[in-house]
């Protein structure tokens, strides 16, 4: 947002976009509240993370982020918009993108933790 004010010389605050910035750091929070609300899973059970239930996380971020954009979007600016087109791009674009974020996560980041720190993985060994 601030390099398109600074390089590209647009209004420092639009409107609709920072609903759809709002928006877009509300869904995984709302997802979460959501599940935690309708008591629909659990994320860990015991010491170990259920991916399935991260899947379903994904998938209702997704949704949520989606719907809310599309009626941020018609709701705010003045050109037509096709829905099924906008909704079918967006919960594609969402789902991949959380998928990318958690398989990024899985594969680099707790493998770093691993070798870097190991003393903050908690230990399965009982004494």
């Amino acid at each position: 947002m601030f390099s398109a004010h600074w390089f590209h010389g647009e209004p420092l605050f639009i409107f609709t976009k920072n609903i759809v910035h709002l928006v877009g750091a509300l869904a995984p929070l709302l997802a979460i509240a959501s599940m935690k609300f309708f008591k629909l899973s659990n994320f860990f059970e015991g010491n170990k993370l259920v991916f399935q239930h991260l899947l379903f996380l994904v998938i209702l971020t997704a949704l949520y982020n989606t719907l809310m954009k599309f009626f941020a979007f018609s709701y705010f600016d003045n050109f037509s918009i096709n829905a099924v087109k906008f909704i079918q791009g967006y919960l594609l674009g969402d789902i991949l993108g959380c998928l990318t974020v958690l398989f990024f996560a899985a594969l680099v980041i707790v493998p770093g933790i691993r070798y870097f720190a190991p003393q903050l993985i908690p230990s399965d060994i009982e004494n």
